[in-house]
Formats: structure tokens, sequence, C-alpha cells
């Protein structure tokens, strides 16, 4: 992982990094988890400090830092270990307004919470801490764990009612429906079956629209999202990508 400076005048990237870490670590997957792969790289800032966090399905934790943005430099905190051995945590979303975080393991096909403290005066080291509200599976009944079925994404609607994700594999969005208390995840609403295969990523766009990367189709399927019942259906497919889509981003 490695934090790169960039030029505020040109916009050029600087030709040494800032900070660099090189992880180290494995899981009880030996096929999936023999070494570190850090997954995503996500910021949390709170009123005194910005922390990283990365999650890294091949050591089976969440690795965490805090920045320092006049350096760029990187401060080592102590990870979070994944809510279940060989889970395999790929990447990390915020709730909006709690100080919650959930996390999609691949290897599992699961969604973890966690109870996230940021930093304050009388506890200047954020933490990280597995919730008491056990992983909920992405997986339609009947849907078997294997190793070509994995998750993808995760995202958290901006109205902090529902959590999407992804599953490579079966090919399907899953909807989860959040407490309105608590925030924690209650049920599946729905599972909507793409029409492309790989939904490696994808993203929200406001309110009322996602676009899915189908990676092994070469597509990008645009659903609209039903603000309330939090469900999606399908408005558009953007067919013959020129290469395979891992990652969309909007601007």
């Amino acid at each position: 992982m490695a934090v790169i400076a960039i030029d505020p005048t040109t916009g050029r990237l600087a030709d040494v990094p800032a900070e660099t870490r090189n992880y180290s670590g494995s899981g009880p997957n030996k096929d999936r988890q023999e070494a570190s792969h850090p997954h995503q790289f996500i910021w949390r800032v709170s009123s005194s400090v910005t922390t990283v966090y990365v999650p890294d399905l091949g050591a089976d934790c969440m690795r965490r830092h805090t920045f320092d943005a006049t350096t760029g430099t990187l401060t080592d905190l102590p990870s979070a270990p994944a809510t279940s051995p060989g889970s395999g945590p790929r990447h990390l979303a915020f709730h909006p307004t709690h100080p919650l975080a959930y996390v999609i393991n691949e290897l599992s096909n699961t969604v973890s919470t966690f109870s996230i403290d940021d930093p304050s005066p009388s506890t200047p080291t954020p933490t990280m801490t597995p919730h008491a509200t056990p992983p909920i599976s992405i997986l339609q009944q009947g849907d078997a764990i294997d190793a070509d079925k994995t998750a993808g994404e995760i995202a958290v609607a901006p109205s902090g009612r529902y959590i999407y994700t992804s599953q490579r594999g079966y090919d399907y969005i899953t909807v989860l429906k959040l407490d309105d208390t608590t925030k924690v995840p209650t049920g599946v609403v729905q599972w909507y079956k793409l029409r492309g295969k790989g939904p490696r990523h994808f993203t929200l766009v406001g309110e009322d629209l996602m676009l899915v990367g189908l990676q092994y189709s070469r597509m990008i399927e645009i659903l609209e999202v039903d603000k309330e019942s939090g469900k999606v259906k399908s408005v558009g497919l953007v067919e013959g990508v020129p290469d395979e889509p891992q990652c969309l981003a909007v601007f």
C-alpha cells in the first residue's frame, strides 16, 4: 500500500511515494489466504484525526492507520480481526450517521458489522470492534459457498436505511434492510438477478441510481433504486465495454 502526493498546481503524481506499507500474514483458507491481499483503502475523517482502513482478505483482518495530511505519513494502529476465521474481508462501508462499519466478506459471502469509536480527547486512539450482531449471509437459500462464488462490493444507501452488495458466480445484487434504530442488518429485502456475469464493482449515483460493472460480460448495467423500498430494477445496459470493467467511479 502506498501514499502518493499530488502536486496541487499541476495535478501530477510524485515520483516517489510519501509512505508505503508491506503487509504480511495469512489466513486458514490456504488457497486464497496464503499471504496478505489488501483490497481497499478507505478514509474516515473525524474532527481531529483521519483514520485509514484497509481490509486485508489474505490476512483476515482490517488494517488501520492514522494519516497526517501535512506530511503524507501513516501511523500504524492495531488491526481488527475478521469476525469469522477464513471469511476474507474484502471491502468496507461506513454508515452515514451512526458509528458503524459494514464489511463484505468475499469468501464467506457475508456482511459483518463493526462498531467504530472515533478519536476524542478522552479516547485518542480510534477503535474498531465486532458488533454483537452476527454476520448476515448475502446468498439466496440453497446457494452454496464455493471457490467460484464470491462476494464483491458493498455500499450503504445515502439514507442509511439499506445496504447493497454484489455476488459473483450467482451474479446478483443483494439488498439488506437496516434496523431503523440500531442500524444493524435485519434481513434481505431483495435478490436482483443481473443481466450479465461478474459484478466485481458497482457505485451508487445519488439516491436513485446504481451502475454495476459486469466484468466477465464486459457490460455496465444501469439500475434504478427505489429510495423507500430499497429495491432495484434494470433501466439500461451498456454492452461492448472495450475491457473488463473492474471499478466504476463517477465525478
